[in-house]
């Protein structure tokens, strides 16, 4: 695991010592083109960050870490500016180092005449391409990881019970979209008056959840995607989930107009999936 970060140290030395050698636009340009394929390691090395976070962690309960950290620190007081700068501070570094890349590349094209450099302006603009590439894929890598351990905190909170067993949570996927939502139900009293529900979206299921104060998760509502679909109801923070075939329905509200786009979104699109895996089943 500690592989990726030899192999982005490596490159990443190399390839600064190239640029400190760079004396115009047009070598810089053609430096980042011809090694924007190589950036590809920062996609590897992000995908074992946390990892490495959590490795830290457990080396720090070890009664030798004090003399380790110190020893870490005197060594970079002899190369920094002497601010006390921790191991987890150089870990984040190359994660927030690849998304500064673009915007030094688009600097560069601000001040590139495409009229009168246009073979420098292509080269630019095929590196902030690539490298922009670079970065989706790390965002990516960064999703799946968040949602792995979103999923592994779920199953480890869950409160077991008949009507869905954790063994069936467990086989529900990846966490597309999770977070706490305010959830007004339906009944034949009419509306319910709204309560905060945990909720967690899987690309084919919908889990409405009721958190204990001792940390446990309590399924409240679930749904099969395939039966329901989104109605925005034209408020600013609100919309509805209903059931296709009997009409009831229940009222989401978000904290923000951004969280219910970003819901009603993740919803819809995981419906239309949830449909055509349904219809290639049948």
């Amino acid at each position: 695991m500690l592989r990726p970060l030899e192999v982005l140290f490596t490159f990443q030395r190399r390839f600064l010592k190239s640029l400190c050698g760079r004396t115009s636009v047009a070598a810089t340009a053609q430096l980042f083109l011809a090694e924007a394929h190589k950036f590809a390691v920062y996609i590897d090395y992000c995908g074992t960050y946390h990892w490495l976070c959590d490795l830290l962690e457990r080396l720090k309960a070890d009664s030798a870490w004090p003399n380790v950290e110190d020893e870490f620190q005197q060594k970079m007081a002899q190369y920094s500016d002497k601010r006390r700068l921790g191991l987890r501070d150089f870990l984040i570094k190359p994660v927030q180092r690849i998304c500064k890349y673009p915007l030094f590349l688009k600097e560069l094209l601000k001040y590139t005449d495409v009229r009168l450099e246009s073979s420098t302006f292509g080269e630019l603009n095929q590196a902030l391409t690539s490298l922009k590439g670079i970065c989706e894929g790390v965002d990516q890598v960064q999703q799946r990881i968040d949602s792995l351990r979103l999923r592994n905190t779920l199953l480890s909170s869950y409160c077991d019970c008949s009507e869905l067993p954790l063994h069936v949570v467990a086989k529900l996927g990846e966490v597309v979209l999770s977070g706490p939502l305010y959830i007004a139900g339906c009944s034949d009293k009419g509306l319910e008056p709204p309560r905060p529900l945990g909720c967690v979206l899987f690309k084919l299921f919908l889990l409405i959840l009721k958190p204990r104060r001792s940390g446990i998760l309590v399924p409240q509502f679930w749904f099969p995607l395939h039966t329901m679909q989104v109605t925005d109801d034209g408020l600013v923070h609100s919309w509805q989930l209903q059931h296709v075939k009997s009409g009831q329905f229940m009222v989401f509200q978000a904290s923000s107009p951004h969280e219910k786009q970003m819901w009603t979104d993740a919803l819809n699109s995981a419906i239309v999936d949830s449909t055509a895996h349904v219809r290639r089943l049948c």
